[in-house]
């Protein structure tokens, strides 16, 4: 499947150069993941493409004999939504980019940002999508991460004081029409969020959303990201008090 999408990037005129166009991070050349697309996809809205974030916390605590280990998933889960509605997006054959972008990762293309929880259509594909990175790390991922996290040990636990040491990931999941989730990447370090996602915004419409310059946010998704560092920092500051969104 992976090497018919390649055939077909190959062929569409200026697809290409258009992505090596797009400036890296620090100014390294950007890098690209070629994925099969999910066919027949979910739509969201109107009719729009959309895929799921989900935030897991491994917490590594080292102990004097061995090291207790956590693995931690937010309740909330982030619905990334393309600007643009998929249904009548090509013609002739011509494909309208914006339509098939969730992640606002391209130029030009914003996306809106939402929660599962704040769209009734979307409750059970975010509690499927829950399932299914719990299932992808309880058996394949926890001991790859808890291996990182280890190998980027220092500081040892000294005396009755624990060393808390942990990793954060953000898994993209997408979701076809009969409400299948597919695991698309796990983000080890996950990007922090435009600034204008984070602040509040007035005059809000359905679910909250309004246009700003770069995206499209809402006021909830803001506070849902501020809530979100707050809990991640209490966690690994303080792992006895837990904040109420992880389970």
């Amino acid at each position: 499947i992976a090497a018919e999408h390649l055939r077909q990037a190959r062929g569409e005129p200026g697809f290409l150069e258009a992505l090596a166009d797009v400036p890296g991070r620090d100014g390294a050349p950007p890098r690209f993941v070629l994925q099969a697309e999910i066919r027949p996809y979910a739509t969201v809205l109107a009719g729009q493409k959309f895929s799921l974030r989900v935030y897991v916390l491994v917490l590594v605590t080292a102990g004097e004999h061995a090291d207790t280990v956590e693995l931690l998933l937010y309740d909330r889960v982030e619905a990334r939504v393309a600007a643009t509605p998929a249904i009548g997006a090509e013609v002739l054959g011509e494909r309208n980019r914006s339509a098939h972008i969730t992640n606002g990762g391209a130029v030009g293309c914003s996306t809106v940002r939402l929660l599962t929880s704040d769209v009734p259509e979307l409750s059970e594909a975010g509690r499927n999508a829950v399932a299914l990175v719990a299932e992808v790390f309880g058996t394949d991922l926890l001991g790859k991460v808890i291996d990182n996290v280890r190998g980027h040990r220092s500081v040892k636990s000294e005396g009755s004081v624990s060393k808390v040491e942990f990793a954060l990931a953000g898994v993209d999941v997408m979701v076809d029409a009969s409400g299948g989730a597919y695991l698309l990447e796990v983000n080890a370090n996950p990007a922090a969020p435009p600034e204008e996602v984070l602040i509040p915004v007035q005059g809000e419409s359905e679910y909250g959303v309004v246009e700003t310059e770069k995206r499209i946010s809402n006021g909830r998704f803001a506070e849902h990201l501020v809530g979100f560092m707050r809990d991640l920092m209490l966690l690994v500051l303080e792992p006895v008090t837990r904040g109420d969104r992880y389970k």
